[in-house]
This record gives C-alpha cells, sequence and structure tokens, in this order.
C-alpha cells in the first residue's frame, strides 16, 4: 500500500488548497495512506526528529525537492512533488496513475479544522541550506545579525536558529554564490530553490551587498552611529 505526506503550508498558503484537497480524497478513496502536516518547514525546525519518518513514504507532496531532500540530508530520502506548481491531476498521474480523481466536498473550512491546534506564535521563514551546492565560504555567518547560522564542530556552515531569522528577509540568500541558501516560503527564484541552475548575483547586486556588509561589521562607538 502506497504512503503519501502532504504538506498543508499553512502558514503560507503557497500551495493550492484545492490541490491537496483533490489529491487527499483521491488517494484515500483508492485505499493509499495519506497524511496531511500544517507545515512541514514548521515540522523540520520545531521537531526535527520527526523528520526520520520521512523514510516511511513512498512520496511527499510539498514544495520545491532541493528543500525536502535537505532536510532529509538526501539519503534515500522519497520522491518529492512541488505542488506548488503540478496540479492534482498531474501529480496522480505520475505517482499514482491507476486512481480515479475523487472531489473533495466537505468545503474547505471542514478540511482546515484539522490545523485548529497549530501553534502560531512563530511563523517558519528560515532558511535551508542545501549542502550539495554548499561552498563553506561563510559569507552568511558573517552577514547574518540574527545568530542564525554557525559553523560546526566539522567546520561546516549549519542553520542554528531558525526561529532568530527575521520573517521575509531573504537578504542572505542573494548574496550567497552558489544559491546555497533556501528560502522555502519565498515566491521569487532563485531565492526559493526553484531553479535547477545556480545564478551568480549581479554586479551590481553583489556591490550593495558587500558595501551592507562593511557598515554591518563597522564599529559604532556612540549611539548616533546606528542611524
Amino acid at each position: 500500500m502506497k504512503k503519501l505526506l502532504l504538506c498543508g503550508c499553512h502558514f503560507y498558503h503557497r500551495i493550492p488548497m484545492e490541490t491537496l484537497q483533490t489529491i487527499e480524497a483521491s488517494c484515500t478513496a483508492a485505499g493509499m495512506v495519506c497524511e496531511v502536516v500544517p507545515d512541514l518547514c514548521f515540522w523540520a525546525a520545531k521537531t526535527p526528529e520527526k523528520l526520520r519518518k520521512l523514510a516511511e513514504y513512498d512520496a511527499i507532496g510539498a514544495c520545491q525537492e532541493r528543500v525536502v531532500e535537505t532536510f532529509w540530508e538526501g539519503a534515500g530520502s522519497p520522491t518529492c512533488f512541488d505542488l506548488r506548481t503540478l496540479s492534482a491531476e498531474d501529480f496522480l498521474a505520475k505517482f499514482a496513475s491507476e486512481v480515479e480523481i475523487t472531489r473533495f466536498s466537505e468545503g474547505s473550512q471542514a478540511w482546515e479544522t484539522r490545523f485548529s491546534e497549530k501553534p502560531s506564535e512563530w511563523i517558519p521563514w528560515f532558511p535551508v541550506i542545501d549542502t550539495q551546492r554548499c561552498v563553506n565560504c561563510r559569507k552568511c555567518v558573517d552577514f547574518c545579525m540574527f545568530g542564525v547560522y554557525a559553523v560546526d564542530v566539522s567546520n561546516r556552515v549549519r542553520v542554528v536558529q531558525p526561529e532568530s531569522c527575521k520573517t521575509n528577509c531573504p537578504a542572505c540568500a542573494r548574496m550567497c554564490p552558489q544559491n546555497a541558501i533556501i528560502f522555502p516560503k519565498s515566491e521569487e527564484p532563485p531565492l526559493n530553490g526553484s531553479l535547477a541552475e545556480v545564478v551568480k548575483p549581479s554586479e551590481e547586486a553583489a556591490l550593495s551587498l558587500k558595501e551592507r556588509l562593511h557598515q554591518r561589521k563597522k564599529p559604532r562607538l556612540f549611539k548616533e552611529d546606528e542611524a
């Protein structure tokens, strides 16, 4: 029996609800196991030990494949489908072509009641490092003012304080020379990991970011210098 995990993307609603409803209704009607989590990013940041459960599933319907592979460290991860761009019909054709389309009929409000106990004190906006692309230049460590990044015992850059990230700020990703920093909730490529090829920052953007980094490192002797 096939097992499927769906991300509800409940904080930013990047995945169309109708797509999630149709997939769940169709797979459930076909006798498959279909679990919906409110938000996979929230799950990964708050309870990373649960990521071991990903190995139990045949497929995951979420956002960018690079993001899910990074959550799972890329080892034996299930097939991931990007439901931000893939319709329910196209997903089912790829994952379970034998399944007939079943439309959800109870209404979106009833479908969302499962998320009524979702914690709301923190919005899961944080960076994910694609370890396949990261060259460990540490620009993100130097640039971030909020302690989101640190260097671990193996001398690699890691996201250590995701909750410290400033909501809706992807500045560190803009300066990454390898597009190794992904913000799953962003709608902007390449920041959301949607581009397969590396896109280097423009010369103008690189100079602007370099100046911002210089200003952040500049010593401030007086309070008025902070302006």
